[in-house]
């Protein structure tokens, strides 16, 4: 999403879904938006977020942060004694982690960690 100067009308807005069509059921007032359709696989999700924020970067790149993160959660969830990284705390260790491998492999810009 971007936004300028606060306005809520220059914001862009991206819906997602697993299966064509279903999102008019849903949200059936939200019209004038052509949904991404991902197809409930990974592949497709990491084409839709290529497609939303017009990047090149080939999608060999964003597969292999992927299959970073994924290694990684097997190890969190061990260290912090969870079965779920869904609740607070372990989740952000997750964004933590997630966001590292994001700034290790230039996706987005290196701040004061």
């Amino acid at each position: 999403m971007r936004a300028a100067a606060g306005n809520p009308g220059d914001y862009d807005v991206y819906v997602l879904d697993s299966r064509p069509y279903r999102i008019d059921r849903k949200l059936s007032d939200y019209k004038g938006r052509d949904p991404l359709i991902h197809n409930g696989t990974s592949e497709g999700m990491m084409a839709c977020l290529l497609d939303m924020f017009a990047s090149d970067r080939p999608i060999a790149e964003i597969r292999s942060a992927a299959r970073a993160l994924r290694t990684s959660v097997p190890l969190m969830k061990r260290d912090l004694k969870v079965t779920s990284l869904f609740r607070p705390a372990s989740f952000r260790l997750l964004l933590t982690t997630a966001t590292n491998i994001a700034i290790d492999r230039g996706f987005i810009p290196a701040r004061d960690r």
